[in-house]
């Protein structure tokens, strides 16, 4: 028998327990005295359960590495301009909070009470770029194993490097803006996607 599950603690544990489990009912089912008869490799053959880890939840492990060395790196690159911010901005180097915070913000079913994907980003998408090739960030809350993977293929197909230059040029002409005139930030007409 062959179980497999995905590579979360909780998941392997109940694995194992599993795997004794089903070892130790089909010894009960062969019987004591037969069992006792048989030979290492005929009792592995008769009761023995294999335990595998999904290969889409492995590889995530491998990313995971990859992914906190590359936040390590951005740490220690950028470690002048973090320090400039308070611990309350939760500013981090980490995609991961990245992913979650874009997914807060623009996921198109509107998970987040104060979000913008619902009410403003799906629509700006839809009259400025109606045929844009788009994939919206899923289930990014919670622990997800793989979302340090699916999250950034999709963020990365949605806002690739290419596309940055154009975010930040609408990002600095609004806080030119703002910084003329504080109250354009209170405007219930300002649309950050026009």
């Amino acid at each position: 028998s062959l179980l497999m599950s995905d590579t979360c603690n909780a998941a392997r544990a109940t694995k194992r327990r599993l795997a004794t489990i089903v070892e130790a009912a089909a010894k009960d089912s062969i019987g004591t005295e037969r069992w006792e008869g048989m030979s290492a490799t005929e009792q592995t053959a008769a009761a023995h359960v294999y335990t595998g880890d999904c290969a889409q939840h492995v590889r995530n492990i491998i990313l995971a590495a990859m992914s906190a060395a590359g936040a390590s790196h951005l740490k220690a690159d950028l470690e002048e301009s973090l320090s400039t911010f308070l611990s309350f901005e939760r500013m981090s180097t980490e995609v991961i909070s990245l992913i979650r915070a874009v997914y807060k913000e623009m996921h198109h079913q509107g998970d987040y009470a104060k979000g913008k994907g619902r009410r403003e980003f799906i629509p700006w998408l839809v009259e400025h770029h109606g045929t844009a090739l788009y994939f919206p960030i899923e289930r990014a809350d919670g622990g997800r194993q793989d979302l340090d993977f699916d999250g950034k293929a999709t963020a990365l197909t949605n806002w690739s490097p290419f596309k940055m230059g154009l975010v930040y040029d609408q990002l600095e002409h609004a806080m030119e803006a703002a910084a003329n005139d504080g109250s354009f930030l209170l405007r219930p007409e300002l649309c950050a996607f026009s």
